[in-house]
């Protein structure tokens, strides 16, 4: 039988399965990120569904794109796209990381899904991740066809 926690959790921010649990722990950081901006005087803007940062955050002439994280854990590590990395790397303009972290997630015993509190914000503000920080954890493989044995299971 398999463990759980080991298809639960995996390094850094953890892999959950659970992907009710993960939706409520990304919305509840992003809330905490929107009102976090807010609270600085920004206009702040949704772009998560079509780009590859979650926030822009704009006031006069400044523009702030933010990348969010919600994490169970410590933020000893957390899980990045490639589009996230090529983004903070590429544009010239502000990039920041805003990582919600230790958040307590409850059952709503099945009304909703689940109920997340507490936690701690941690930014790292103009983020630009350096290549030495980062670790592979996947790769697409293109299996040439002519390698490809087919076998007679039947």
């Amino acid at each position: 039988e398999i463990d759980q926690s080991l298809v639960d959790y995996d390094l850094g921010q953890g892999q959950l399965s659970d992907a009710k649990k993960r939706k409520a722990i990304e919305d509840y950081a992003m809330v905490k990120a929107y009102l976090h901006y807010r609270s600085e005087g920004y206009n702040v803007e949704d772009t998560s569904a079509t780009k590859p940062y979650d926030l822009v955050c704009s006031k006069h002439d400044e523009e702030v794109r933010v990348e969010v994280k919600g994490t169970q854990l410590e933020p000893d590590a957390i899980t990045l796209t490639k589009g996230e990395v090529d983004h903070a790397h590429t544009y010239e303009g502000r990039v920041d990381l805003f990582i919600m972290y230790d958040i307590d997630v409850t059952d709503a015993n099945g009304k909703s899904g689940y109920e997340c509190q507490g936690g701690t914000a941690a930014l790292i503000g103009n983020w630009c991740p350096d290549e030495h920080d980062l670790i592979a954890t996947q790769y697409k493989y293109c299996i040439p066809s002519i390698q490809l044995q087919r076998l007679n299971m039947a």
